[in-house]
């Protein structure tokens, strides 16, 4: 019963189905769909027709009240589809795109907290109201000199309009063909075309992450030089566990050789990485592996096994961390503020300074596949031998300071090993 070419309705009686006798006594109904405004969704209705002798009789009676009753008018049809709105749709972009059923499964929650600010703070406020059929470029064009205005980047620009691009193509009728097919034209949108080199990617030196390293206290720069000596990104990090291997966690080996990336922490509770390929196992220099090592000696793990945690045994915060004790060192270096991604940065220019095969570069940094080949040396990542070698050859790239090359145990922690002896 598709609404665009037209529906018969289905003629029933109560008990009675197709192939049993016709009761020529008994009430007849029809049931079919009608468009709901505002909804993409149609609704069931059961109306009553009467008696009839046969079922060819009831049959036309149903058309003839259909006909009667406009549900097969074009007209009313496409001024139900164009009363949607552009919010309504948003909404239901939203709630498909974290439907187990999804092609693909649910996007990443980073993925969806992203779409959902941008939609809350640009798309709905300038385009929610407008039906969804009047979004189109003049629109766009009038949104992208809105966000131009404020200042907004040309890469937040250029995100934020392909957002609502998908917005307005996720509206597709009962076929799946789009109900709002669109040709955009960037020229006239006046999209700005994004330039890499201008983008900002702020970077750290060798020296630097030494220097960030010395001036945080021990807990976090362990972490500063687990993420600058290992590639880890701040969710992945603050998800390791001290425990037993699990596919279900993010752990580390006895040794605090490997690191076994599982999982990431993002807004305190744990999920899925970010992608399928940061799911990775990471080698850990000698030198970083022992600091690791003396760190963990001197922790109780009362509260969780969480590697880097709060008083409460909670993940870290990475708001509290920038907060806390990143911005301000970089303040005192005289440095502008950055995030922790520089760390990352660091450690990528560093595997390609020292030439580190391309399949291994890319495990640990954990980046995608390039090409058919790497899916066919996929079996030198299990290689750990291999991996290590390589590991140790080239090193953590910056110096290790003292307060984290001999870390020892905590106040409280000698305090309770001399009571219990």
């Amino acid at each position: 019963m598709d609404r665009r070419r037209g529906q018969t309705g289905q003629v029933f009686q109560k008990g009675w189905c197709r192939g049993k006798k016709w009761d020529p006594e008994a009430s007849t109904y029809v049931r079919y769909l009608v468009d709901v405004p505002g909804l993409e969704e149609r609704k069931l209705k059961c109306v009553t027709l009467g008696t009839f002798r046969t079922l060819t009789l009831a049959e036309q009676a149903a058309r003839e009240y259909m006909q009667a009753n406009g549900v097969n008018d074009r007209q009313a049809q496409e001024q139900s589809i164009n009363s949607l709105t552009f919010r309504q749709q948003a909404d239901r972009f939203l709630t498909a795109s974290i439907d187990p059923a999804r092609r693909g499964g649910p996007v990443a929650q980073a993925t969806y907290d992203f779409w959902r600010g941008a939609i809350d703070t640009w798309l709905n406020p300038h385009l929610g109201d407008l039906q969804l059929a009047d979004v189109g470029n003049a629109q766009a064009r009038k949104l992208i000199d809105a966000m131009r205005a404020a200042k907004r980047s040309d890469k937040t620009i250029v995100e934020y309009v392909s957002i609502m691009k998908s917005i307005v193509a996720s509206a597709v009728d009962s076929e799946g063909e789009p109900l709002f097919p669109r040709q955009w034209n960037h020229d006239f949108m006046r999209l700005p075309i994004v330039d890499k080199t201008k983008q900002r990617r702020p970077k750290v030196t060798d020296e630097e992450v030494s220097t960030i390293i010395a001036e945080a206290k021990p807990k976090y720069g362990l972490m500063y030089a687990l993420m600058a000596g290992c590639s880890l990104r701040m969710g992945e990090v603050t998800a390791i566990r001290v425990e037993p291997y699990s596919d279900g966690h993010s752990t580390i080996s006895p040794d605090c050789r490997t690191i076994y990336v599982r999982k990431s922490v993002r807004h305190g509770a744990e999920q899925d990485p970010k992608t399928v390929n940061a799911v990775r196992d990471i080698d850990v220099a000698r030198e970083l592996a022992n600091a690791v090592k003396r760190y963990i000696a001197g922790q109780g793990f009362k509260k969780s096994t969480y590697l880097f945690q709060t008083s409460g045994g909670e993940p870290l915060s990475q708001r509290n961390v920038l907060r806390n004790s990143l911005h301000p060192i970089l303040k005192k270096m005289g440095r502008e503020k950055c995030g922790f991604h520089a760390f990352r940065r660091f450690r990528a220019s560093w595997l390609r300074k020292n030439r580190v095969p391309w399949d291994l570069e890319k495990m640990w940094m954990g980046h995608a596949h390039k090409d058919l080949t790497d899916q066919y040396a996929e079996q030198l990542r299990e290689d750990v031998k291999y991996r290590r070698e390589w590991c140790e050859k080239i090193g953590l790239g910056f110096v290790l300071p003292a307060n984290v090359s001999q870390l020892s145990q905590p106040k409280r922690a000698a305090v309770a090993s001399r009571i219990a002896a």
